[in-house]
Parts: structure tokens; C-alpha cells; sequence
């Protein structure tokens, strides 16, 4: 089954062969600066500023993309390094807008095989570090590597290890699913015999072979959120950016979308961006809070906690027919706890605040269970998390 790639803005022009890539760049820059040619107009497809050696956006830009790359290795002394063991290194990469910093100097290692989450406030540069990353923008400085390939001197071998899903998922209407995908995965440079086995691997594991006869503009939201990550995942990419994957979704279909990128984990490196904290909680090993353009915290959500709190908060849910006066005592005598307060009653259970000095889950059920109670319930507060992230961003920012 072949797509109709005709009259589709990234099909006016074919693949160019390695050795006239040079001359065809050229002829584009002068065309651009000249304000001649016949065809000098934006080439762009939702698809193609994101794929190797097809004639749009980055074509345009590869008369100035190759000389900036070495401008910016000079400008800040960075030499190629080993990128053994790393699936994404960003050394002092910064993006500015007529004169405007907007992200960084941004400094970061992402190990093959982590599911590592962005957690900031709109406006604070999460979506120009992973459009830069993914190879959709050209930063202003600093360097980028991707799989060890200098994403930087070489955008094409870069992009070939990425799949990318933008907030906005880059699909087309008027396509059917299944020609979509075919066409994707040409695109990318799937070779014809594995195509068909690409496509039906990359629904299965989104769950959109159902609807693979479907037009694109009849699918709900959700299921054009999966489509896009199908078209993210057919050519299999070491690594896969994720920007606000669970936008605009209803709590059913955000369910779905976490369980289809837990299911992404150890096969693919997976960069997530979100300002939604239950969603990175759930779906991430590591997290990076980015705020005003530069990473502020970096760790797991319980080093952050513990880094940043000394006091961390627990709930326990205790049954008990006798007053709390009891209960608060035996609570409040284990070590590190520094205070407990009932926050509730239901049903003959006892809702209790603890306020403890690290982790102390597992002491305090103990000197419950050893003291006759029966424990019903005992988890972190659910609202620390949010706690240390207002703390790191501080608060709210108008505009924001």
C-alpha cells in the first residue's frame, strides 16, 4: 500500500544524492537571498523538519547551519568528546531571540534506556530544548550529541536517531492511518521490505490498529496522540522526545497514553516534557526542572525532596476505636518524626499528618503494627512534590 505523496508540500522535491547536497544547499541560499528561483518558498510538511534528506526546512537551512556549527565549537572551546554510555549530551547549549536568551546555558547527560521527564512552568524553555534536541531548531550556542553524533555538524545522521511526538501531534487529516504511517516510515528511511512490519509493529504497540483504515480527521484527540506516536516510534529510534504527550487529554485517555510510554521504557531513551506533576511522577525515572530557561534540580523525585526539604510529610491511615491521644504518642515517639496531627476520621479510621525528618515510612508502620493498630494506609503526601517545584520556580510568574 503506497501513499499518494504527490501535492504534498515535502514531496516537490525528491532526496538529493549525498555528493549534490552541497551544490543543491547553494542554489537554495541564493535563491533565498536573491529573492529569485521558481521554487524558493518554504518546502515544510508536519513531517519533514524532523526527517533525513528530505527536501524541507533543514534544506534551506544547510547553507548557514554547516559554518555556524564550527563558529559555535570555536566561540566556546568544545571539542568532540567520547559519548560512550550517554544517549544525550548538551554542553552549554543556549537559544536567544533578537538578542534574547530564552534557554540557557543548558548542561546535561541522558543515559540509553532512562525515561527522563521536564517539568516546568509554560514559557520557561521546555519546548526550545527539546525542539533543539530533536533537531527542529538551531541553537545560538553551544553543543549537542545525540547517540554520540554531533547533532550540530550532522543534523541529518542526528535526526535518523530521534523520534519526535510535538505537542501538536504532526499528522495529516486527510490521510488514512495506515498510509500515514507507510508514508512516515518512507520518509524516514525505512528500507521498502521492512515498511509493512514497521507499520503494524509501531500500531500494536500504540494500539491504533484498529483505526488503521481510518481518516486521520475522524479520530478522537487521544487516538491522533497515538497516531503521532506511531509515526514517532516506525523507524524503532534509540531516542524519543515527547513534548506534553498527555495535552488536552481526558483522564481516560491520559491513563492510556501513561501505560503506552511506560511500555516505551528500556526500549527506547525517552525525553518527556510536562507541567503536570502526577504525570511525570508516574511515568519518569529522573527529572530536570526548567525554570526561566536553565535547569534548576535535577534527580529523582526523591532526591529532589530530600534535598531540598528536611521535613518530608507522610499520611497514615490508621483503624482504631480508641481516642487519638494514643496514637499521636506512639506515632510522635519514633525516631525522626518531628510532629502528628489527625486530619480526619471515617468509617472508624484515623487520618494522620506526619511531619518526619526524611524517609520514615517503614518505622513508623512497625511501631504502629507492634502497637495493636491496625495500619490501613501510609504514603508519602501527595503534595510534596508540588511543594519543592513552587519552591524551585518560585511561585507564580505573570505571563508565565
Amino acid at each position: 500500500m503506497k501513499p499518494r505523496l504527490q501535492g504534498w508540500p515535502c514531496a516537490r522535491r525528491t532526496p538529493t544524492p549525498p555528493a549534490a547536497e552541497e551544490n543543491v544547499g547553494k542554489e537554495e541560499g541564493r535563491a533565498q537571498a536573491g529573492g529569485g528561483g521558481t521554487d524558493a518558498g518554504p518546502r515544510t510538511c508536519p513531517l519533514c523538519s524532523h526527517l533525513p534528506k528530505v527536501g524541507g526546512f533543514f534544506s534551506l537551512l544547510r547553507p548557514v547551519l554547516r559554518p555556524q556549527a564550527g563558529t559555535l565549537k570555536r566561540n566556546l572551546n568544545l571539542q568532540p568528546r567520547s559519548c560512550d554510555g550517554i544517549m544525550i549530551r548538551v554542553a552549554e547549549l543556549q537559544k536567544a531571540y533578537d538578542g534574547r536568551t530564552v534557554l540557557g546555558p543548558v548542561s546535561l547527560e541522558i543515559a540509553p534506556g532512562e525515561t527522563v521527564g521536564i517539568l516546568g512552568r509554560n514559557g520557561s524553555g521546555k519546548t526550545t530544548l527539546l525542539r533543539i534536541l530533536a533537531g527542529d531548531l538551531v541553537p545560538s550556542a553551544g553543543a549537542v550529541w545525540i547517540d554520540g553524533v554531533d547533532a550540530i555538524r550532522q543534523p541529518d545522521e542526528a535526526r535518523t536517531r530521534v523520534g519526535y511526538l510535538p505537542e501538536v501531534p504532526p499528522v495529516y487529516e486527510d490521510m488514512r492511518v495506515g498510509d500515514y504511517l507507510v508514508f512516515a516510515a518512507r520518509l524516514r528511511g525505512v528500507p521498502a521490505a521492512q515498511v509493512a512490519a514497521r507499520v503494524r509493529a509501531a500500531e500494536e504497540r500504540t494500539q491504533t490498529a484498529e483505526v488503521h483504515e481510518y481518516l486521520i480527521r475522524h479520530l478522537s484527540h487521544g487516538y491522533r496522540q497515538r497516531v503521532g506516536l506511531a509515526q514517532a516510534i516506525v523507524h524503532e529510534p534509540p531516542l524519543l522526545i515527547l513534548d506534553e504527550p498527555t495535552h488536552d487529554l481526558d483522564p481516560v485517555q491520559i491513563v492510556a497514553m501513561r501505560e503506552l510510554v511506560r511500555a516505551l521504557h528500556g526500549r527506547h531513551t525517552v525525553l518527556l516534557s510536562s507541567h503536570i506533576l502526577s504525570e511525570i511522577r508516574e511515568m519518569c525515572d529522573r527529572l530536570l526542572v526548567v525554570n526561566d530557561g536553565r535547569i534548576v534540580a535535577s534527580g529523582t523525585e526523591a532526591e529532589l525532596t530530600g534535598r531540598l526539604r528536611e521535613v518530608r510529610r507522610l499520611r497514615v491511615s490508621v483503624r482504631t476505636t480508641d481516642a487519638p491521644d494514643a496514637l499521636l504518642a506512639c506515632i510522635r515517639a519514633v525516631e525522626g518524626v518531628a510532629d502528628a496531627a489527625v486530619t480526619g476520621t471515617e468509617d472508624g479510621a484515623v487520618a494522620v499528618t506526619v511531619e518526619a525528618h526524611g524517609d520514615r515510612r517503614a518505622e513508623v508502620c512497625r511501631a504502629l503494627v507492634g502497637a495493636g493498630f491496625d495500619v490501613l494506609g501510609l504514603e508519602r503526601g501527595d503534595r510534596e512534590l508540588e511543594s519543592v517545584f513552587l519552591e524551585l520556580v518560585g511561585g507564580e510568574r505573570a505571563g508565565a
